[in-house]
């Protein structure tokens, strides 16, 4: 077994620098005041001016004054700042700036809302809620629900407004263009009439998919579906009437016009085709139906008469009303620099808000863009332009599109999207629209909330981009086999860096693959996942088969799944990895093989001579599995990667207050002694990070090792006022003053008479949190080095790959590259090159050191690497079947293999034993087993060797004292060579088993089942249960529900059955001693209720999912009506035994 090892060299002491203003850091601040300050005004005038008492008017006004002073004076020192006062400056055409328009370094131009008015600036017209009026034409309001009693018209052509646009092709596939007028009330988009109002209707029988665009296929022919409800033929015009769905794939969305409906036959025709097809059973609504204008926040818009009708909110009256015109961006910015905007409120547009090419070091801060119809930002080239502490909601397309770079060079971009809220961004065009769209090289996306969506939040497309201290939740919500942050398919994007995010709530529409937290999708490499917490997930990460991934340092809790990582470069995407596939053709697109690639990417080098297609050099560990099934590793993957160690728990790893949402570590945390060189996770840095919320988390943390005990006083009386103070300092606008403080605080933590006042552990986490707000508040150098060894215990001859980086004062991620530098302490064991590619030589220690450099500062780390002829790989737990009884004692031994396959001497090693649920048994430190009740037993080991640690789980029945059997009339059968019982107290029961499968002819389950007899024809059987938990001892093991013809091995069934993870499958044989088939279902949690009907030869599987029993799927099977038996299954899909706790099968006949 190989270890992982993260060995942080802790920063040093900080240096002096100067003070910014709170929540700016050194790329932020002007150098000087400004030079010269311009106002403008709603009602000003551009002939006057420009001072406070004659201010300008537009914005045009004040950047042609801009320009009028800078080919006279020139750019005065400082700058110049355009103060706009409070008001809507509507735009019927972009506001446009060029090169000319820029400032200089020191010397920005900066518009802004003046003394934090609101400001804001709309592509639109406002509407008077007055000017609304009755339907008048009665044509209309006949056909409008109760007679158009609650709608309300306003004409636009008699207010000028002619231009209404039309609706046009969008989604996944599409060319994005701008949406046609949109209305919105009091700040919220209104909603075009719909039917249904919520959700979505089902798509029927299947007469032509269509044409399919995504593999060329021409030309262009639209689909014809059954539609299953008869409402649309209710509607008098259907000319100009869409359908927006999910039309083949749950994360493709777009919309389709129908183009022919036969009521006949219930058949729809669309104008155009999806782009991958249509498919029956998926998802479609309806809309732009004025039939259908039926409640409150709905609109339509006439085209041909100009009329809008609107079933207005309530207090209307009093709202403000605006529609959105211009379909170009409200602001560009060509080869701009050194421009700020902020404080301003920019909304109301068919397009995007600002878009921004080429130039260096423009900011965007302290805005609100929202009710857009594209992006709120799109940057495109240029260097270090930064989006921060912005606010974008209620977008069409997504939040800020961010490209920057040069992958030819490996030139970053540096552009930063930082502290910034994003909410319902792509309310539009669905998938693959996210919050950030990061696209070239090194660009960050940093300490950003991002939630309520239907599909991804962040993207990554290209190499050494950084995702860090992200809060993201509840996106996702519609779709499946889509990832929050997501890339792939592509090996040359090598280098990002996703850590420190926590990904919590991730569960949408729950079909198929699902919601999960990191994808690094169709063989996605070279990517460093560390320090992530996902929580509540349906999946955690899903790796699909790349090459050379570092993920490491994760918590995957209260998921359904932990991680996947699997080979389908062996499989169906073997053809993307040979000669002419994808994946080659994008890597022989970049020069890898040349500086600066090769050596920031030497694994590159050698990809396409070296199993290509194979998913090699993959490290997974130290990562940490809470309440959630186990990793699940393709065996090729781990064959030819490192895996572990890693820790899957159901006890608390040690949380501050998991209750209520801390995940900080405490001192104490179980997971520090399971995983030693598990590194606490800076779980309160994670989110927004102003400099008040950086100073609270130092609060909290300080509080919180003071109630552990960690910090005591005289210290912690010291520290808490010295926090105490900065608050009122920064509360007061003082910086300088909160910077001293920090001194004061430092200066206590090293005071050496304060020693025994305080654990090591909380000195490194008070410092660390003290430093995260020195460094947003002053500059911010480099403070510690992270090295990342794949293991620390290896044999000679074998190779393997340091990787190292930096990180600032603020905990900011340094990449370091080119300024990295290794040794080792003894080449006679362990070589090292310039790239930090380690080879073993011969036995011993070698110490193996970093170094790196930025701005002058240099850090180093250092790890040990122990080279041995053999050292120990894996244990197992002895004797191989026990069969414990209640009230019995079984002795426990512990047998080892060695990493060449000899036995281990374990005479001098540390063991250690343990039990999962001491309530059924219990394990002294001899090993020696209690049986104390009836039930499943996970008992545990862990083996330490000379410095290496292995351990292993295994799973027990604990046989009742006597018999054990369910109340009559239920029996329990044994097929295969399962071994199982039930335990029954009251409507709890307890079932036990191991078994293979309930799968073609090997049939190996346990079965708790009652005999039916002399089923009518029209007689209706339902069976019902609810699954409150499932021993994961394997992905596939499983409890469920079964009608079966007999209690023959081969006898048809119908099985509807859930896993460990929630994953449901309905499974059944047709035939006896015939072939099984199945159908996947919905994936549930824990509890799950299941139910399985049959009617006739009809079986029918649902869930209870919302209150509400819902049909997972349905088959035919003939079986014997005189005789046949209906309950419950469980196999464990192992040799190993499972055990379900549930409610007591329900049989109902009717």
């Amino acid at each position: 077994m190989k270890r992982f090892r993260l060995i942080p060299l802790l920063l040093a002491a900080a240096v002096a620098a100067p003070v910014l203003p709170a929540g700016l850091n050194a790329r932020t601040a002007a150098a000087d005041p400004p030079g010269a300050v311009l106002y403008v005004a709603p009602d000003g005038d551009d002939s006057g001016s420009g001072t406070i008492g004659d201010p300008l008017a537009t914005l045009d006004g004040a950047r042609d004054a801009i320009r009028a002073l800078k080919t006279g004076s020139g750019l005065p020192a400082g700058g110049v700042r355009v103060e706009l006062r409070e008001g809507a400056y509507s735009l019927d055409e972009s506001f446009a700036l060029a090169a000319q328009d820029s400032g200089a370094s020191g010397s920005p131009i900066v518009y802004g809302a003046y003394d934090d008015e609101a400001v804001s600036l709309i592509g639109g017209i406002e509407l008077d809620p007055g000017d609304f009026a009755a339907v008048s034409d009665p044509a209309i309001a006949a056909r409008l629900p109760d007679g158009g009693a609650q709608v309300l018209e306003l004409d636009l052509a008699a207010l000028g407004v002619t231009d209404y646009g039309s609706i046009e092709r969008y989604g996944f596939g599409i060319p994005t263009v701008p949406p046609p007028p949109e209305l919105f009330v009091d700040d919220a988009p209104q909603t075009i009439a719909r039917w249904p109002n919520s959700g979505y209707e089902l798509i029927g029988t299947v007469d032509d998919p269509g044409s399919n665009p995504r593999v060329g296929e021409t030309p262009d022919r639209g689909a014809i579906f059954e539609y299953l409800d008869e409402r649309p033929e209710n509607w008098a015009d259907l000319s100009d009437v869409w359908m927006y769905g999910y039309w083949a794939i749950d994360w493709a969305d777009g919309n389709l016009r129908i183009a022919t409906l036969d009521a006949a036959t219930n058949r729809i025709e669309t104008a155009q085709p999806s782009h991958y097809t249509v498919k029956s059973g998926q998802r479609y609504y309806y809309y732009n139906v004025l039939e259908e204008l039926d409640r409150a926040g709905e609109w339509y818009l006439d085209r041909t008469s100009g009329v809008l009708y609107l079933q207005p909110p309530t207090g209307f009256a009093s709202s403000a009303v605006r529609l959105s015109l211009l379909d170009d961006p409200l602001i560009t910015m060509q080869d701009v620099s050194h421009v700020t905007f902020e404080g301003l409120t920019i909304e109301a547009g068919r397009g995007s808000g600002i878009e921004m090419n080429g130039g260096a070091d423009n900011i965007i801060t302290g805005s609100t863009f929202r009710n857009l119809g594209g992006f709120a930002v799109k940057i495109d080239g240029g260097q270090r332009h930064s989006f921060a502490a912005n606010r974008v909601y209620n977008t069409g397309v997504g939040g800020v599109s961010l490209k920057g770079g040069d992958r030819i060079t490996l030139t970053p971009g540096e552009h930063e999207v930082i502290d910034s809220e994003f909410s319902n961004y792509s309310r539009l065009k669905a998938t693959y629209s996210p919050a950030v769209d990061i696209v070239g090289v090194g660009n960050r996306v940093a300490h950003n909330e991002m939630y309520d969506a239907p599909h991804m939040a962040i993207r990554l497309k290209g190499n050494d981009h950084i995702v860090e201290y992200n809060d993201i939740h509840d996106v996702l919500l519609e779709t499946s086999d889509a990832g929050a942050i997501y890339m792939g398919r592509d090996w040359s994007e090598q280098g990002n860096v996703i850590r420190y995010n926590y990904l919590h709530d991730l569960q949408g529409y729950a079909q198929g693959v699902g919601q999960i937290g990191i994808y690094l999708d169709d063989m996605a490499s070279g990517t460093t996942v560390y320090g992530n917490i996902i929580q509540n997930s349906d999946r955690g990460m899903l790796i699909g088969g790349g090459r050379s991934n570092l993920i490491v340092n994760n918590m995957m809790l209260d998921s359904n799944r932990s991680m996947t990582l699997d080979a389908r470069g062996l499989g169906g995407w073997s053809d993307t990895c040979q000669a002419g596939g994808v994946m080659v053709t994008r890597l022989e697109a970049m020069p890898y093989q040349d500086e600066p690639w090769a050596s920031r990417y030497p694994q590159l080098t050698t990809t396409l001579s070296d199993s290509p297609c194979s998913p090699l050099y993959n490290t997974v560990a130290n990562n940490v599995v809470y309440n959630t099934q186990e990793l699940s590793i393709n065996s090729a993957a781990a064959a030819g990667g490192t895996i572990g160690p890693n820790w899957r728990t159901t006890s608390d790893p040690g949380f501050v207050d998991l209750a209520n949402g801390d995940l900080s570590l405490a001192p104490s945390a179980q997971v520090l002694s399971e995983l030693p060189d598990f590194e606490p996770i800076p779980f309160g840095m994670i989110g927004i990070g102003t400099p008040a919320q950086r100073l609270a988390n130092l609060e909290h943390e300080l509080d919180v090792h003071e109630a552990s005990g960690a910090v005591r006083d005289p210290l912690a009386g010291l520290l808490a006022t010295a926090v105490q103070q900065m608050a009122s300092e920064l509360a007061d606008g003082d910086e300088a003053g909160v910077l001293s403080e920090l001194d004061s605080f430092d200066q206590h933590l090293t005071q050496s008479n304060m020693q025994s006042h305080i654990d090591a552990a909380a000195k490194a986490a008070l410092t660390r949190y003290a430093d995260a707000l020195r460094g947003k508040l002053a500059d911010d150098p480099l403070a510690r080095l992270l090295l990342f060894a794949p293991t620390t215990h290896t044999t000679p001859g074998e190779s393997l790959r340091l990787w190292a980086a930096g990180e600032t004062r603020s905990g900011r991620y340094a990449g370091l590259y080119d300024s990295l530098q290794y040794s080792s302490s003894d080449p006679a064991v362990a070589t090292i090159d310039a790239n930090g590619a380690v080879t073993t030589v011969g036995t011993g220690d070698a110490v193996l050191t970093a170094s790196g450099e930025l701005g002058g500062v240099q850090r180093q780390a250092s790890a040990t690497l122990y080279v041995a002829n053999a050292f120990l790989a894996s244990i197992e737990l002895g004797p191989a079947a026990p069969q414990p009884i209640v009230g019995s004692t079984v002795q426990l031994s512990v047998y080892g293999e060695l990493a060449d396959g000899s036995p281990a001497d374990l005479s001098a090693a540390q063991i250690t034993y343990g039990t999962l649920d001491a309530s059924i048994a219990t394990v002294d430190s001899t090993g020696l087993l209690t049986a104390l009740s009836e039930g499943v037993a996970g008992l545990t080991a862990s083996v330490t060797l000379d410095g290496v640690t292995a351990s292993t789980v295994k799973y027990v029945i604990v046989r009742p004292d006597g018999v054990s059997a369910p109340p009559a009339p239920w029996d329990v059968y044994q097929y295969g060579n399962a071994d199982g019982f039930v335990a029954a107290d009251g409507a709890e029961w307890s079932m036990v088993s191991n078994g293979a499968d309930i799968w073609g002819m090997a049939d190996s389950f346990t079965y708790a089942a009652q005999t039916i007899a002399n089923v009518q024809p029209a007689e209706t059987l339902e069976l019902t249960f609810t699954a409150e938990s499932l021993i994961d001892t394997h992905k596939d093991a499983s409890v469920g529900l079964m009608f079966r013809d007999t209690d023959a091995a081969g006898a048809q069934h119908v099985n509807f059955r859930v896993l460990p993870g929630g994953k449901t499958r309905f499974v059944y044989r047709t035939s006896e001693d015939g072939a099984s088939s199945y159908a996947s279902g919905p994936t549930l949690s824990y509890p799950a209720e299941l139910k399985l009907t049959k009617q006739g030869d009809l079986f029918t599987a649902y869930v209870r999912q919302d209150g509400q029993w819902q049909q997972a799927a349905q088959v035919e099977v003939d079986m014997d009506n005189s005789e046949l038996l209906g309950g419950l299954s469980l196999f464990s899909h192992s040799s190993e035994a499972t055990g379900a706790v549930l409610t007591q099968p329900v049989l109902v006949r009717q």
